[in-house]
């Protein structure tokens, strides 16, 4: 069973040690134990999404071991000095190293400011700083060709088509597809259909326009398992339980998608999030609107996106790369560029 994160009410929560009330303020006790205070840090920061929390609270815990932190009181300068150099020197790639140093910096950041420790923020920051570097990490998209014989495949299945569809067409996350309730298909004042994602990642909603062959694919599921648009409960059901309603799991999801490419013949890993970054790419390229891929993928800001797109622009840089270099056939100057010169 996974963890559950509480969502952190002080009223309602008098037994977390970490909290006492001093002249009427709600403070963290410096004496209490590091691991009541972590739990209340996630409870208060990180209440909607479990699998944050669990990532935050494990990369804490593992900072506090090694700096031998019993209690926020423990905490002294010298120890961010060395966790830090440890980290940059034990830890592999700089990605892994600043999420361990974030999750470490915002949780000293949210003691601090709860009277918990001494140490104050520009000590924090500046002895925590962040290792940054321009990272690609290209994923596996399909191309049209191969997208046609996904959904193909997928078309063995009232479900796994509706499902595959919804996933492409409208670029959710693993765990808001499964998420998705019938009533979640709205019409729309346009006549076409909106899906409701509901407290998506960051516990934010967000509507999400859909091409009328997803709503088709979806309604088309719907009747093949005696239901319609409009009726409560889960979109996406195990379909050995579907008459008691139980959700489709995010694992069976997954599965679903990896063999439907694997009978596609896709040579590529397709993922749950390899179907998202094919919709970003397409769209992107299909619109050239960045904002509008940013509203659609439910990224708070508009970096997230870029680093979605980012591989994109090394076909415009292709462009830049004059044929006659290899020894091909072409003009020796960008036809954009002689046209202005003989302008002038």
């Amino acid at each position: 069973m996974r963890d559950e994160v509480p969502v952190f009410n002080i009223d309602e929560n008098p037994e977390i040690e970490a909290l006492r009330e001093v002249e009427g303020v709600i403070e963290i006790s410096p004496r209490a134990p590091i691991e009541a205070v972590v739990d209340a840090y996630i409870a208060s920061q990180h209440p909607h999404n479990r699998k944050t929390g669990r990532n935050y609270r494990r990369d804490i815990m593992l900072a506090m071991d090694w700096m031998s932190v019993e209690r926020p009181e423990d905490l002294r300068v010298a120890q961010l000095v060395g966790f830090h150099s440890h980290i940059l020197a034990t830890v592999p790639g700089k990605p892994t190293q600043a999420h361990r140093i974030i999750a470490l910096r915002s949780f000293l950041k949210w003691t601090g400011a709860m009277q918990g420790h001494s140490l104050s923020i520009d000590q924090v920051f500046y002895l925590l700083k962040v290792p940054t570097a321009k990272v690609l990490n290209p994923h596996q998209v399909m191309n049209p060709e191969e997208i046609k014989a996904f959904l193909q495949v997928a078309k063995g299945s009232f479900r796994d088509y509706a499902l595959c569809i919804v996933a492409l067409g409208s670029g959710v996350r693993i765990a808001e597809l499964c998420n998705l309730d019938v009533r979640d298909f709205l019409a729309d004042a346009a006549g076409g259909c909106t899906v409701h994602v509901r407290q998506g990642k960051g516990g934010k909603d967000r509507m999400i326009p859909v091409r009328k062959e997803v709503r088709q694919a979806v309604d088309e599921y719907l009747e093949s398992t005696g239901r319609r648009a409009g009726d409560a409960g889960a979109l996406f059901l195990a379909e050995d339980r579907h008459q008691c309603g139980w959700r489709l799991s995010t694992k069976t999801a997954s599965k679903i998608i990896r063999d439907t490419a694997d009978k596609a013949g896709i040579r590529k890993r397709i993922t749950p999030h390899a179907l998202r970054h094919t919709f970003a790419d397409s769209t992107y390229l299909y619109s050239r609107n960045l904002v509008a891929v940013k509203d659609l993928l439910g990224h708070a800001t508009i970096a997230t996106t870029q680093r979605y797109v980012a591989h994109l622009d090394q076909l415009d840089l292709r462009k830049a790369i004059p044929a006659y270099l290899v020894g091909g056939i072409g003009p020796r100057v960008l036809p954009e560029i002689s046209k202005s010169e003989t302008q002038k």
